[in-house]
């Protein structure tokens, strides 16, 4: 399919890579990809100006892909949607370099495909790169879409760069970054980015300690979440609605809006949300001196952690371990 996409009936003529057993395939993935090697030698091979020549129709292609790829991790099946973009990073790699330097487009309004595919990287990097070493990526596709005009691209880049800035604690820098992010996503009309970005901005806003702004924020986003029936926005409100309240003493209402999240999360299959609201719950009942109650409730998300390779597994791991000690005392 993504050969027919960009090399159209020329196509065809590489099948025999494929006949003659040079292209290998991941079952569980069920995705073919070229060994080191040949796919060296095969580069060598291209002929000066090759990668341009197709480079727009590739780079709409890979932005499709990557679009699914994303889809499959909000649905909750995270590991193999990040697998996914990891087996295809080497393709995606390709064709962004060119589109970064020297994509244009002609529709209207514009569209830059490889500053909305780097994008679409912001949920695989929450994984893999949560401390934002692909922010330098981010900035180049940021200047892409400016360079192109495209203001919905330039949005969700913009929220990216705002996610790895509030991850950092740079909290000045997200809040500019998310607030030039809804200014662009109210102009093109985009409501549910509008509502993401009003979550983010009620995230950073409750870290300061604003809890009526946040609250606020917050609102917003949950009405527009509603309205665009985006199910899993409106579980990470009340994950993070559930996490304020319990921070401000209101035990009540902050364990009956996290269940509610987890019980959204269950739901739609959403494996991350689930963790993050275990990950509260257990921090609650330790801070509480419950400490088999906040085992309970860590271990499966440490489990899930460690499984898909994200360096937080390790971390609430040795948390445990630290409350079980501080179990057996208590228990001596």
């Amino acid at each position: 399919e993504g050969l027919r996409a960009i090399f159209g009936e020329q196509a065809r003529l590489i099948r025999p890579i494929i006949d003659f057993a040079l292209a290998e395939v991941r079952p569980d993935l069920d995705y073919y990809y070229l060994p080191a090697p040949v796919r060296s030698y095969a580069e060598r091979k291209l002929p000066e100006g090759a990668i341009g020549a197709v480079g727009r129709r590739a780079l709409k292609h890979y932005h499709s892909v990557a679009d699914a790829y994303n889809d499959i991790i909000l649905a909750g099946k995270d590991e193999l949607g990040v697998a996914l973009f990891f087996a295809e990073f080497p393709n995606f790699e390709e064709f962004l370099a060119w589109g970064y330097a020297g994509e244009t487009s002609d529709a209207e309004p514009p569209v830059c495909y490889s500053a909305r595919i780097t994008a679409l990287f912001r949920n695989a990097f929450i994984y893999l790169d949560p401390a934002g070493t692909q922010l330098p990526r981010y900035q180049t596709a940021l200047e892409a879409a400016r360079r192109v005009g495209d203001q919905s691209g330039e949005a969700n880049v913009l929220q990216a760069i705002g996610d790895v800035q509030n991850f950092r604690k740079e909290i000045d820098a997200a809040l500019a970054s998310y607030g030039e992010a809804l200014k662009l996503f109210r102009a093109v009309g985009d409501r549910l980015g509008e509502a993401n970005v009003l979550q983010a901005i009620g995230d950073v806003q409750n870290f300061r300690d604003e809890r009526d702004a946040a609250l606020a924020s917050y609102g917003e986003a949950l009405k527009l979440f509603r309205a665009v029936g985006d199910r899993l926005g409106e579980a990470n409100v009340f994950l993070s609605t559930g996490r304020m309240a319990l921070q401000a003493g209101d035990d009540q209402h902050g364990i009956e809006w996290l269940e509610h999240a987890g019980k959204i999360y269950e739901e739609i299959g959403a494996q991350s949300g689930w963790a993050n609201v275990r990950i509260a719950l257990a921090q609650h009942m330790a801070a509480k001196g419950n400490w088999q109650a906040a085992i309970d409730y860590m271990q499966p998300a440490a489990d899930f952690g460690k499984r898909i390779r994200h360096p937080l597994g390790d971390q609430l791991q040795a948390q445990i371990d630290e409350w079980r000690q501080r179990m057996g005392v208590a228990d001596d």
